[in-house]
């Protein structure tokens, strides 16, 4: 059930977190690009950022059974390490649940028209700077949880 357990943590936080950081980084310079525009890359990014949204929630899932699950065999520092990262990323996403409504708001996609484009821009600094913290957080925890898998492994053949 542990293998299971970890290779579903380590899918969802691949798809969620190699995801967002392949979309940001190749997939938006090229549609804005090929597409000639950002509004235009825009339209696409609007929906897209609902399933990263979605696959953010579904690792946090998954993080959390993976933190209840081994919480007595961790150390005490790492478990509050882990917990307040999980935390801080839960935060960012429930951050972005409420800035996306905001944004879609003022963006029309069919007409590619952005009404209000100063506060726009506004809610949108909020949503990369969220995001980016939220990817950040990411990477913490991936470098506590293999630091708290070889501990593990360690302390568990020294027994």
């Amino acid at each position: 059930m542990l293998i299971f357990q970890r290779v579903l943590l380590i899918a969802t936080f691949a798809m969620w977190f190699g995801g967002f950081g392949f979309y940001a980084s190749v997939v938006v310079p090229i549609g804005t690009d090929i597409l000639g525009a950002a509004i235009e890359q825009g339209a696409i990014t609007q929906r897209v950022t609902v399933w990263i949204n979605i696959l953010s929630g579904v690792t946090l899932i998954a993080m959390a059974i993976e933190s209840a699950t081994r919480w007595k065999q961790t150390k005490p520092t790492t478990r509050w390490i882990m917990l307040g990262i999980n935390l801080g990323i839960a935060g960012c996403l429930t951050a972005l649940i409420y800035l996306h409504p905001i944004l879609d708001g003022m963006f029309d996609s069919s007409e590619l028209l952005i009404r209000d484009s100063k506060q726009f821009y506004r809610f949108h600094q909020a949503y990369l700077w969220t995001s980016t913290l939220q990817w950040l957080l990411g990477w913490a925890w991936l470098a506590v949880l293999i630091s708290s898998w070889t501990w593990q492994a360690t302390t568990s053949s020294s027994d």
